[in-house]
């Protein structure tokens, strides 16, 4: 069974980082789908089987609803300056971020079987 543990972050200057003391979220696919795709698109839910551990994942709000992104995977920076040059308004957008801190996947969501 897929499980995904994350923590609640914000945006601080440029960057992404985990809110001290926040209490960690511990999710199933269905639910971390639901919560970061709550449209489903087959977009949103291949960019989620792409989530590692120290990772920023996160809504944001856009024309068409709501989008996911991820930023940070492991061993690369938080910063989202390179982001804000390119749209000044994306802080303003954020909906909610979380800090990846365990991710456990399952076969059938990673090949795209829907159990």
């Amino acid at each position: 069974m897929a499980e995904f543990v994350l923590y609640p972050a914000r945006l601080r200057a440029d960057r992404f980082v985990r809110v001290r003391g926040g209490e960690p979220l511990t999710l199933g696919w269905d639910e971390l789908a639901a919560r970061i795709v709550p449209s489903s698109n087959r977009f949103g839910l291949k960019l989620l089987r792409q989530l590692r551990g120290g990772s920023f994942v996160g809504t944001r709000r856009c024309a068409q609803g709501v989008r996911a992104f991820i930023l940070g995977a492991a061993g690369h920076s938080t910063s989202i300056a390179e982001v804000l040059r390119q749209d000044p308004l994306f802080s303003d957008d954020v909906v909610e971020v979380f800090w990846v801190d365990r991710v456990q996947w399952d076969s059938q969501v990673l090949e795209g079987v829907t159990p």
